[in-house]
């Protein structure tokens, strides 16, 4: 791995001109004041696609530079980078060229001493991928590659990926079949897998929860035997972004919000919100879901009953991601940059900051909250988007 080493070293000093950007504002900071920022240009169009926040360190996944701001049309390559979640401090950086063509991250996990990224290949106009579903692990100290899997075809690529209790979890498509795919974190080697279902996850415990639609286009909610692959149970026509706590499953579909017990499949309470829901996430005994921004930004339901216990609607933004953590829940805006801290329990706003751009995945973790997304180049006459991760006091 020397050689590979060196490489990144070289792609770190590189990187820092435009990461020289950065700002560091901790001492003076307060609730909502951003504390740290990171902008990553590399020409045209760049976005950040996922990050998590794990004790002192953050790792972000995103890629870069899509042609005219669009795929299949260029070289962009799948980026994850790692900072020191306090200062922002630039730890490593990988730059991965799978295809020689428009590369993309899906989703990025992290267990232990590891950091999974899962993404697409060789995308074309419409997005779709026409080199397959991949799969890649880093040491998360260094940066350094320790294993890397493939799954070519076709309208192939990867949807979503979680870690747990040793296993990587992917979901997508390979040679246009829905699959799970799941690997031993330490080796690479394929443990299990699964087709029919290929779309969102999420994990509790020794299950594998996947929601997606199977070859007739019915929607799927599916539960499996995380450690083995058995099919514990299934629920037809449900289908969308899914969360998982303290014995239930949570899915989050067009205009429905529906709880499940974890063991038996059993519809618990369901709720529709009058508005499509864009995002979900589960905490501290409630549920919170992102909305498109015409009836409601954000929602949060009693976690055991379904009961409605706040919602909040500005008017003017849309739901790019939301987290819970430290007795708050936070919304990212999408098409108006900005992001928003409510209290958990009773919904009161806490603080709003701007972000310059459209914001889109968020992460919390020791009093932080990690907001990222695209945002439009600072220096003019440059026409184009950078990558851009913003740290904010959480407080």
């Amino acid at each position: 791995m020397r050689g590979n080493s060196a490489k990144r070293v070289l792609l770190v000093a590189t990187l820092l001109v435009w990461s020289a950007f950065l700002a560091h504002r901790d001492a003076s900071a307060g609730a909502g004041d951003l504390i740290w920022e990171d902008r990553l240009f590399l020409g045209s169009h760049n976005t950040l696609e996922a990050i998590v926040a794990r004790g002192d360190r953050v790792f972000a996944a995103g890629a870069g530079p899509f042609t005219g701001g669009a795929p299949g049309r260029g070289n962009a390559d799948i980026f994850v980078r790692a900072y020191e979640a306090r200062t922002g401090g630039l730890l490593w950086t990988s730059r991965w060229d799978v295809s020689g063509r428009d590369d993309r991250p899906s989703g990025l996990a992290v267990e232990g001493d590891r950091v999974f990224v899962a993404g697409s290949s060789n995308l074309n106009v419409t997005g779709r991928s026409a080199g397959g579903l991949v799969v890649r692990a880093y040491d998360a100290d260094t940066g350094d590659v320790l294993w890397e899997d493939q799954c070519p075809g076709n309208d192939s690529g990867a949807a979503a990926i979680g870690a747990h209790a040793g296993r990587v979890f992917v979901t997508g498509r390979c040679d246009t079949l829905s699959v799970v795919r799941v690997y031993d974190a330490r080796t690479g080697a394929l443990v299990w897998s699964a087709s029919g279902v290929g779309g969102a996850l999420a994990l509790e415990g020794d299950r594998l929860f996947v929601t997606g639609s199977d070859a007739s286009g019915t929607p799927l909610l599916r539960s499996y035997e995380a450690g083995t692959g058995t099919l514990a149970w299934e629920v037809r026509g449900v289908a969308g972004a899914v969360a998982a706590e303290g014995g239930a499953v949570f899915v989050a579909g067009g205009q429905h919000v529906g709880a499940f017990d974890a063991s038996t499949g059993t519809l618990l309470w369901q709720d529709d919100p009058g508005d499509f829901v864009l995002a979900i996430t589960a905490g501290e005994g409630r549920v919170f879901v992102a909305g498109l921004g015409n009836h409601f930004l954000v929602r949060a339901y009693d976690a055991a009953s379904g009961e409605l216990l706040w919602t909040d609607q500005p008017g003017g933004i849309q739901g790019g991601g939301i987290s819970v953590g430290g007795g708050q829940a936070f919304v990212a805006g999408f098409f108006r940059g900005t992001v928003r801290a409510y209290d958990a329990v009773g919904g009161q706003l806490r603080w709003e900051s701007d972000f310059p751009g459209e914001a889109r995945p968020v992460a919390w973790a020791g009093g932080r909250v990690f907001v990222g997304g695209t945002s439009r180049h600072p220096v003019p006459p440059i026409t184009a988007f950078d990558w851009l991760l913003n740290a904010y006091d959480a407080r």
